[in-house]
């Protein structure tokens, strides 16, 4: 799994969704490079049993762990922006 989230903002962007979101890669590069984007990347580093979930296919642990992400400050700040700018506001 990707702990870099400017790498993970790279893989999002050769989705399926890619052309809208190229668009707004430097507003995504920002979110994670944002006091809020670094410190919920720190939340999953320091959680590596999160890369074997991942491996596992086991989404019970990834729901758990995104879970625990968005009941933080930071989690819920970032989820909110990073919604605001996939619907364009």
């Amino acid at each position: 799994m990707e702990k870099d989230l400017s790498k993970l903002a790279q893989n999002v962007l050769g989705s399926g969704r890619a052309e809208a979101l190229r668009e707004k890669s430097g507003s995504l590069e920002q979110l994670a490079n944002s006091p809020d984007g670094r410190s919920v990347k720190a939340m999953l580093e320091r959680n590596g049993s999160l890369e074997d979930a991942v491996a596992r296919g086991d989404t019970a642990a990834l729901r758990d762990a995104l879970s625990g992400i968005l009941k933080t400050g930071e989690g819920q700040r970032l989820a909110r922006q990073l919604g605001q700018l996939l619907e364009g506001k």
